[in-house]
């Protein structure tokens, strides 16, 4: 395996753990931590939302192009 293949294998698997955060410990971890801090609920539970979206996108685009089944 190239030094390059080594690189976008490394950056696929990054990509997906963090988008694994984003979907199950952004709506939930996240808002709570930033409730925390004094953000107010909407707020919150917006971000949330779009911290979920943002890994749903994340997971969505891996997928469509080809680089997990």
């Amino acid at each position: 395996m190239s030094r390059n293949e080594m690189r976008i294998r490394i950056w696929k698997t990054i990509l997906f753990l963090l988008a694994a955060f984003l979907i199950f410990a952004g709506p939930s971890y996240v808002v709570y931590l930033i409730q925390k801090i004094g953000v107010s609920s909407p707020y919150s539970t917006a971000f949330g939302f779009v911290l979920l979206i943002l890994g749903v996108a994340i997971i969505y685009r891996l997928i469509k192009s080809g680089e997990i089944e």
